[in-house]
């Protein structure tokens, strides 16, 4: 069964969102961009746009708004705590953490989402 198991496009989705609109560190998203705030409301530049750290780019690629997290999106967060032993935002804020890592974490995400269910399907095969 691949209920609990993420969809490993959640992780690859988020990685595209990050190349596309960069890395941040510190929040869900950097809400200031070219020197001035974007407020609530404001359409200078809209909120799937925005530089993003990792959690904010799940969320991104799962709802469109870095700060609206869903089902899908705690879910792949969730599953992912073993990759990072502990708490993947936290691990996104680390001050020596780079870009290339962040992406390589959401890429062996997917890797290892797509193993496991392969795994469970194989498994619910055999009974």
């Amino acid at each position: 069964m691949t209920d609990n198991i993420p969809d490993p496009a959640i992780y690859r989705g988020a990685a595209d969102v990050i190349r596309a609109n960069g890395w941040h560190q510190g929040s869900l998203a950097n809400s200031r961009t070219n020197g001035f705030r974007i407020a609530a409301g404001e359409t200078a530049l809209s909120a799937e746009r925005l530089p993003v750290c990792l959690i904010g780019a799940i969320n991104v690629h799962t709802s469109g708004d870095p700060w609206d997290s869903n089902d899908r999106a705690w879910g792949a967060c969730v599953w992912m705590r073993r990759l990072v032993n502990g708490a993947p935002g936290v691990w996104n804020d680390e001050p020596e953490r780079t870009v290339d890592e962040v992406l390589d974490l959401l890429e062996r995400a997917a890797v290892a989402a797509e193993s496991a269910r392969a795994e469970a399907a194989q498994d619910g095969g055999a009974r």
